[in-house]
């Protein structure tokens, strides 16, 4: 076969040219316009000149909702839309209606998308049908923006992405090929939820209350003496203020589990190991204890999405997947449609096959039980469910365990229907080569937790009797992107804090990036802000405790600063800076790292990259070796050059601060990362994966252009790395405790 045979390229020539008839010639006011397939099979084929004089066939677009508009004049009938949608995501409001040339994609009537991964029909289109409407409103050609390598913020799995920005404004998110974590699609969480980036509630400014300035020089706190409030100070003597204030206290400091890996290790170097607490909810604190209790059994290892790719029966035991980690809930998904079948083998069935296989698959079982609370989206693939309470899960969970290996404890007082159910899951789940659970913190159940661990253990057992390998593996689900890595630092809980503050045992305080109305009852947090104890926030976003604070710093967001985050596997992965912090927004380790200087301590001095905090957490705390490989670090070159995060074809840069000045500013340098804020330096073809900053090679400007990295064709080359994997290398623990089974709910 020879794809270069003239022949074949004169084919390819006239299928584009009939993909053109209907198409209409509006590429210069498309949205799609620089990053479209179609527009690359057109110039690839030559197809420069249209014959057709006919009238263009013309539809009636529709209102999808805020997230996706809808231009069908523009669609080519490849159908890759209602195949993503409806046999890979599962949504049920979309569909195609027509025939022959007049097919239409879409809703029966206008209305918002019901999927959650409705975004991802943004990229998968190869035209300009589906866009992103956010993105139109503030619109921007693929070759204006600058963009980065990154980690999505909106929960704990650690999907992969590409933010892009431009005038200083984070302007739209894409999903980046993982195949460890989220592969190729994004939920739409993580592409739309980015807002609070550009938000009007963002601390911008460094500010001090009156009260807290030892003096008051009129020249540098203008304002201040308005009441009690907060006025505005120069960055370096807000700093001042606060080494001031925290001198000589005893200071309390609570971590976040939103804020990176450096910057949570910086703030426990400020205030000491015994005056750490963590920022996650009592509920949380005690989930996120137990996940990491049971990964540090030396008999289990934590899965990732990956290892359900390899799975042959899910057990999906008190997790809402869709809720609470959407791409676990495509995962799956996906999974079971791309399965291999039996069927397909007994029929002949080739795989190309793909209407026909998907059709025997919806008569197959699925290989899919759920056990939840509650009915759940996914509830309506699976084979069997169960909805009870969190209690009845855990008998549920342990008397599966008990009836796939009879070592483990029988559960007492077990009803028929309950032990019936309990039977026939563990024949489904015992029988397979590579069952794997997946559980987690949503249901609020430690014991839960515990139980999907003593199952997961059973399978093994079983696996290892039948075929002499230990092939169960155990997903668990965390609530936020650090609440793994947060808890590995060790400290008290966020109830501890509080109360530590209230005893007097403390008398001053450093809040990271929390919220703490949503972490702690407002109670105790309407007694924190009544007392008269010195507080030091570093925030993105205003709250109740900025506008108590004495010194409030505005920190960086995801977007502004370089840092590491550890997913609820274990992974630590590195997301990067896609636009330099504005005003005096800086990342909160800095911050933190200027403050021990301050009080003279010299272990900071050495600080001047994530990569120097990292080696010093390494350092300290054995369970973080390798957090620092999981990218290349700041001092990365490749013959002197850094990796660019502005396209070649960048436009309009020598203007962008003409309406401020005549002069052309020089770059932001970039001392945090291996990546420049310019068009100078190595282009996506030639840089290493971790620090590739989109999807772009030559001649492919679509995101299609990823096949020619061979990255998501698993028999070309190995995978990329993708983060470190901390807990499958780090000193094992003792054995969880088991859980006993509760009494019936």
């Amino acid at each position: 076969i020879d794809i270069h045979d003239p022949e074949a390229v004169r084919f390819r020539a006239q299928m584009i040219e009939l993909m053109m008839l209907s198409h209409p010639h509006d590429c210069p006011v498309c949205d799609e316009g620089s990053e479209c397939h179609l527009q690359d099979m057109t110039v690839m084929t030559g197809h420069n000149y249209r014959r057709y004089r006919g009238r263009k066939r013309t539809f009636e677009n529709q209102d999808l909702g805020p997230f996706v508009t809808h231009e069908l004049n523009r669609c080519i009938t490849c159908y890759r839309c209602t195949r993503f949608y409806n046999d890979y995501a599962g949504g049920r409001d979309f569909g195609v209606f027509g025939l022959r040339n007049q097919i239409y994609f879409g809703r029966h009537e206008s209305g918002p998308l019901e999927s959650e991964f409705s975004g991802n029909l943004i990229e998968v289109c190869p035209t300009g049908v589906f866009d992103d409407k956010p993105f139109s409103r503030r619109y921007t050609r693929k070759w204006d923006l600058e963009s980065a390598p990154s980690v999505c913020p909106n929960c704990g799995l650690g999907c992969t992405t590409y933010p892009s920005a431009r005038y200083g404004e984070l302007r739209r998110v894409l999903s980046r090929f993982n195949r460890d974590v989220n592969r190729m699609f994004l939920c739409d969480r993580g592409r739309f939820g980015f807002e609070f980036v550009n938000s009007e509630r963002r601390v911008r400014q460094a500010r001090v209350t009156p009260a807290a300035l030892p003096s008051r020089p009129e020249a540098e706190t203008a304002g201040a003496a308005r009441g009690g409030e907060a006025a505005p100070l120069a960055a370096d003597h807000a700093l001042d203020v606060a080494a001031g204030m925290l001198r000589g206290r005893r200071v309390v400091g609570i971590g976040s589990p939103r804020a990176s890996l450096e910057a949570n290790y910086a703030l426990r170097t400020l205030v000491g190991p015994d005056r750490f607490f963590r920022g996650m909810s009592e509920a949380d604190d005690r989930l996120v204890g137990a996940v990491l209790e049971v990964a540090a059994d030396p008999r289990l290892r934590l899965g990732s999405a990956a290892d359900i790719h390899r799975a042959d029966a899910v057990l999906v035991l008190g997790e809402d997947l869709t809720d609470t980690a959407p791409m676990l809930d495509l995962t799956i998904r996906t999974w079971l449609h791309l399965r291999p079948n039996p069927v397909e083998e007994r029929n002949h069935i080739r795989r190309w096959n793909d209407a026909g296989i998907t059709r025997i698959k919806r008569r197959e079982p699925s290989a899919l039980w759920i056990a939840t609370t509650h009915a759940t989206k996914l509830d309506a693939v699976a084979e069997e469910t169960c909805h009870a309470a969190p209690d009845d899960l855990v008998r549920l969970a342990l008397a599966i365990a008990h009836e796939v290996d009879a070592g483990a404890p029988p559960v007492p007082d077990l009803g028929e229907d309950e032990a019936a159910l309990a039977r026939r899951w563990a024949a489904a789940l015992g029988a397979g080569a590579s069952p794997l659970v997946v559980a987690g913190c949503s249901s609020g159940s430690v014991e839960l937790v515990r139980a999907a661990a003593q199952l997961t253990l059973a399978l093994r057992r079983a696996c290892h009797l039948r075929a002499g390998v230990d092939c169960a593996d155990l997903v668990l689900t965390v609530p936020e992107p650090d609440s793994l890595g947060l808890r590995m630092l060790g400290g008290g809980t966020l109830v501890q804090a509080l109360a530590a503050l209230a005893r007097g045992e403390a008398d001053a305080l450093v809040v990271l990036d929390g919220d703490l109305d949503r972490r702690a009852q407002s109670l105790l947090v309407d007694d924190l802000l009544r007392r008269e104890v010195p507080i030091l926030a570093l925030s993105t976003l205003e709250d109740r405790v900025t506008a108590r604070a004495d010194v409030v710093l505005p920190a960086a967001t995801f977007a502004e600063e370089t840092g590491t985050w550890v997913n609820h596997e274990g992974r630590a992965q590195r997301y990067f800076a896609v636009l330099p912090p504005a005003a005096d927004v800086r990342p909160a380790w800095r911050w933190l790292r200027e403050l021990l200087v301050r009080l003279g301590r010299r272990e900071a001095l050495g600080w001047r990259t994530p990569d120097d905090v990292l080696a010093a957490l390494e350092l300290e705390q054995p369970a973080f070796r390798g957090a620092g490989d999981a990218a290349p670090p700041a001092g990365w070159r490749s013959h002197g050059r850094k990796v660019a995060r502005q396209p070649l074809r960048r436009s309009g840069r020598t203007a962008v601060d003409a309406d401020r000045t005549v002069h052309e500013p020089a770059p932001v340098p970039d001392a945090d990362s291996a990546l420049s804020y310019s068009l100078e330096g190595l282009q996506p073809p030639a840089a290493p994966a971790a620090l590739r900053t989109r999807t772009w090679w030559p001649g492919w400007n679509s995101s299609n252009g990823l096949h020619k990295f061979g990255e998501e064709l698993a028999a070309v080359r190995p995978a990329p790395p993708s983060g470190v994997r901390l807990l499958d290398d780090a000193e094992r623990g003792r054995e969880f405790t088991p859980v006993g089974a509760p009494a019936r709910f």
